[in-house]
């Protein structure tokens, strides 16, 4: 009877433990989706929307620096979107090189909406150069604009400049444990700019009762852990017993 109930008593502690695991996989996956989604959302909030030249729109600017000077007033990071409302017939909206912006050339535009409602979105850092493509409207009527569109995260500035060459590093015996071979006792070797300490080795100390040798640190350890596995092995001599 004994014999079996062990038996059965090991049988069931495998079927608990797959049991635990398959709840704990679950959650795992459940936990990867909610991060995810929520990662998902928080970029979904950070990012904007803003409409050029706001009430004014993309139109005939009232001088040269008019969009110049709205983008310059905000801030731009990846994922923004931008808007052109304009009335499609008067005007198109064309994203050019930094070289046509300067001419305001529309021979070669990178991209070209027309749409009059027009939502552009600002996908990576830099900056991005936008004209109108009709005659005249880029230069005469200073429909042209720049913007900027910076990392989402500034990068923190290093202090302290550039690291100091090797030679200026301390000599390793600086700072050294109280616990390792004093200056006295160690052999020190020339190794380029620095000297590399040698300390002797360890004399290896008998233990009674065991074979294996150990240092002096290793005993000293063992000393203060002595009533730690006095109760270890009682307890696994009572272990058994409690089985029966």
């Amino acid at each position: 009877m004994e014999v079996a109930a062990a038996a059965a008593a090991a049988t069931a502690v495998p079927r608990r433990i797959a049991m635990m695991g398959k709840p704990y996989g679950t959650m795992s996956k459940v936990a990867s989706v909610v991060f995810m989604l929520i990662a998902s959302m928080a970029c979904a909030v950070t990012a904007k929307e803003f409409t050029v030249g706001d009430t004014t729109g993309w139109d005939f600017a009232p001088n040269s620096s008019f969009y110049n000077d709205w983008a310059n007033g905000l801030k731009f990071v990846p994922g923004d979107k931008i808007v052109f409302k304009y009335i499609p017939s008067d005007h198109n909206v064309q994203e050019v090189t930094e070289s046509d912006y300067v001419s305001c050339s529309s021979l070669n535009p990178l991209a070209e909406y027309e749409s009059g409602n027009d939502i552009v979105t600002l996908p990576k850092p830099g900056t991005h150069y936008y004209i109108c493509g009709f005659l005249g409207h880029c230069d005469q009527g200073g429909m042209r604009m720049k913007i900027t569109v910076r990392g989402a995260y500034a990068p923190q500035s290093v202090h302290g400049g550039a690291t100091s060459p090797t030679g200026d590093l301390p000599s390793p015996m600086t700072g050294m444990d109280p616990g390792l071979p004093s200056a006295d006792t160690a052999t020190v070797l020339p190794q380029g700019n620095h000297e590399r300490a040698l300390t002797p080795a360890a004399v290896p100390v008998t233990v009674p009762g065991h074979s294996a040798a150990c240092s002096s640190r290793e005993l000293a350890i063992f000393k203060r852990r002595r009533p730690f596995f006095i109760l270890m092995g009682g307890a696994a001599a009572i272990f058994p017993l409690l089985w029966k």
